[in-house]
């Protein structure tokens, strides 16, 4: 599930993103949010300010995307698509829909992130962080410490080489990894 507070149109957002079967990223740069549906092709694009429906993408190489993340830097939404083998990392214009870049990953992907100061793709995969540039280009893989790390689900760049690490259980967890 997904819920962000919008100033001024917090319930609203929240309602209309409960649904289980949807997951949403946003760009507040340009006021935007992108939901795509399981097994869908399609990307939708709302207008934040006054919750309609802006456009519709679609995009043959998604069949089946399990997570999304919006570069307001290269003004791109990255889509990490599950429905062939390997999966795959989809790059979109975030404006029109165009495929821009496709690239393979090697490991499970569980979530992307994407670092707002340098632009860069993090995937979260099952004992590491694997980072991407904006051209699918590998940067660097950090692996996870055995101890303790285990159902880890997404990591989310803080700092210069740092990030928050997500895992899900019973409870939420938090780690900062350096």
């Amino acid at each position: 599930m997904f819920a962000h507070d919008v100033p001024g149109r917090g319930s609203k957002l929240r309602h209309l993103l409960r649904i289980t079967y949807q997951e949403a990223t946003l760009d507040w740069s340009q006021s935007l949010i992108f939901v795509i549906t399981l097994l869908s092709n399609e990307t939708e694009v709302i207008a934040v300010v006054v919750l309609f429906s802006k456009r519709l993408l679609k995009c043959s190489q998604i069949n089946s995307p399990r997570d999304m993340a919006a570069s307001s830097i290269h003004r791109c939404l990255y889509i990490m698509e599950v429905g062939h083998s390997p999966e795959s990392i989809v790059c979109l214009n975030a404006a029109t829909g165009e495929l821009h870049k496709q690239w393979h990953i090697t490991d499970e992907g569980r979530n992307l992130a994407v670092d707002q100061c340098t632009g860069n793709v993090v995937l979260m995969c099952a004992k590491e962080i694997v980072e991407y540039d904006h051209n699918g280009q590998m940067i660097r893989t950090v692996l996870m410490p055995g101890d303790g790390m285990d159902m880890l689900w997404q990591a989310v760049p803080v700092r210069h080489n740092q990030f928050v690490i997500s895992q899900v259980g019973c409870d939420i967890n938090f780690c900062t990894i350096v």
